[in-house]
């Protein structure tokens, strides 16, 4: 047997491993039932259900974006991976774009594609640090630590004041000044 065809059988015993576990989750999940639960159980199931959750996502997300740069989709009828991925989701296809972008940026984001894959970031989350962190080198850090700080809608206010803070429009600004950032905000200035 080559490499390549030994490569190849790991890859199909890999991806049966997770068909195969996907589908009994599906069927675990399907059976739960709360009411038999006690509130602190589900409290736990809850974190438990949701970090899983973040981790599907962020694995539908990869594989997609493989799917679209092999150009896959189109023997399912699709003429653009968007199409296909909203489907596949039952979302928009912007929503679909964005999230195949976002395998893209995560390919620069490490720090960032690691907290995806392991359940602490949602795609909503992952999507705003990586646009950011692309957008501001060496901003990674900080903006993944704003993201796991709080809400989305907190989470994404903070990363875009940040942002704006470290623009080249405004660094010059806040130098000429003695480094106080203690005026107006990004909303100030549009």
């Amino acid at each position: 047997m080559t490499d390549d065809v030994a490569v190849g059988v790991e890859v199909d015993v890999a991806q049966l491993a997770v068909v195969q576990t996907a589908a009994q989750l599906r069927q675990l999940l399907a059976e739960v039932e709360p009411g038999v639960l006690s509130g602190a159980s589900c409290l736990e199931l809850a974190d438990v259900l949701a970090r899983t959750e973040k981790t599907c996502a962020a694995a539908r997300v990869r594989v997609s974006a493989r799917v679209a740069d092999c150009g896959a989709h189109r023997a399912r009828g699709f003429a653009r991976a968007e199409d296909w991925a909203a489907g596949l989701t039952g979302s928009s296809g912007g929503v679909a774009r964005d999230e195949l972008a976002l395998a893209g940026k995560l390919e620069r984001c490490p720090q960032t594609d690691a907290a995806l894959r392991a359940g602490e970031l949602s795609l909503a989350q992952a999507m705003e640090v990586a646009r950011t962190a692309c957008a501001g080198p060496g901003s990674e850090a900080e903006m993944l630590g704003l993201a796991q700080s709080g809400d989305l809608v907190d989470c994404g206010t903070r990363v875009a004041g940040v942002a704006w803070l470290r623009s080249s429009r405004v660094m010059p600004i806040a130098a000429s000044v003695g480094n106080d950032r203690s005026g107006p905000g990004p909303t100030a200035q549009g």
